[in-house]
């Protein structure tokens, strides 16, 4: 019951936090003009970033990098989902046509990061 409600808790606070970052990497594109798109490319996906970062170094140190493999790459491909789900229940307008280049480019970016990752999967190099 404890963990349930553990669970919870931080589910709460990761909602809250996300609200706050959201707000918040706005209000800093716009008071610095580097613009929404390299906000949120970096400055809001290092703040995202750094639960799974921790994640992630737990699963390598206990030994079951797989787990780590597959936090990685199914936190990329539920945000592939995300942005997908966005542009059906988007307003008239289809989401890609609203997109700037910029957005586009950082969209291409990361497909090629996730083909590139699961490429360095599943053919490991065999140099140690």
């Amino acid at each position: 019951m404890t963990l349930l409600v553990s669970t919870l808790t931080c589910g709460i606070a990761v909602i809250l936090a996300g609200i706050i970052l959201g707000r918040s990497a706005d209000a800093i594109s716009a008071s610095t003009g580097f613009g929404r798109v390299w906000t949120g490319a970096v400055l809001l996906a290092i703040a995202t970033s750094l639960p799974e970062l921790v994640t992630d170094v737990s699963a390598v140190r206990l030994h079951v990098p797989d787990l780590a493999a597959g936090d990685l790459f199914g936190s990329s491909l539920a945000n592939m989902f995300i942005l997908g789900v966005v542009s059906l229940f988007a307003a008239r307008d289809s989401v890609p046509k609203q997109l700037d280049s910029g957005t586009v480019l950082t969209i291409w970016l990361s497909i090629v990061l996730i083909f590139l990752g699961a490429i360095f999967v599943l053919f490991p190099s065999v140099a140690v």
